[in-house]
């Protein structure tokens, strides 16, 4: 068995150098933690993208009409921070009673063997981090922290109750696009100067 396998690969890896198999087939190799959308060159745009995602291992295709978008389903960690290394700057929102807050958050997501069918129809090859993920990450940490007075997200800083409720959020947002989260956290919280003494003047009074 093994041996009819070494056979079959070294021919697919034949009929990939030397051009199309036959029957005008060509072998496509998808690894490990990727995987595959076949786009045919004919037919109606609901016709062009097969339904079917593809999986590790190889793949016979058209060489002269298919197309195969392979995409990475490793989980991803992009940081929305006010610092040189993470690239993105952190997300500012507003509290219910109007105080600006700086929220730095990191979020763990994937494109999932499942859902990379879906994704290609949404967003073709571009790069839906940039389109989709940081627009959903920064929108929903916005009406998240809209929904709160200044003193409450302080005091959630470290408390779970607020984060867990933006963390499901963000889930249900993005896998709207076909993006599973795998977890969301928050860095750090800032607040203005003027924001911190309203706190401690409305605090120190219950010391």
């Amino acid at each position: 068995m093994e041996k009819a396998f070494r056979w079959l690969t070294l021919l697919l890896l034949a009929g990939s150098v030397l051009g199309c198999l036959p029957l005008e087939r060509n072998a496509v190799l998808i690894h490990p933690q990727e995987a595959g959308v076949l786009v045919r060159a004919v037919g109606t745009p609901d016709e062009k993208v097969s339904d079917t995602p593809l999986g590790p291992g190889w793949h016979l295709v058209n060489c002269n009409t298919d197309q195969v978008i392979i995409y990475s389903t490793v989980h991803t960690a992009v940081t929305l921070a006010d610092n040189m290394e993470a690239g993105r700057p952190a997300v500012e929102a507003r509290t219910e009673d109007g105080h600006l807050v700086v929220i730095e958050i990191t979020v763990i997501f994937r494109v999932t063997p499942k859902t990379v069918v879906q994704v290609y129809r949404a967003f073709g090859t571009d790069d839906y981090v940039n389109s989709f993920v940081i627009p959903i990450v920064q929108t929903t940490v916005r009406d998240v922290i809209s929904r709160y007075g200044v003193l409450e997200v302080w005091e959630a800083r470290a408390d779970l109750p607020l984060w867990d409720g933006l963390n499901e959020e963000l889930k249900t947002r993005l896998l709207s696009g076909g993006i599973e989260l795998q977890d969301s956290v928050i860095r750090n919280v800032i607040l203005s100067q003027e924001s911190l003494d309203m706190i401690q003047a409305t605090v120190a009074p219950h010391e």
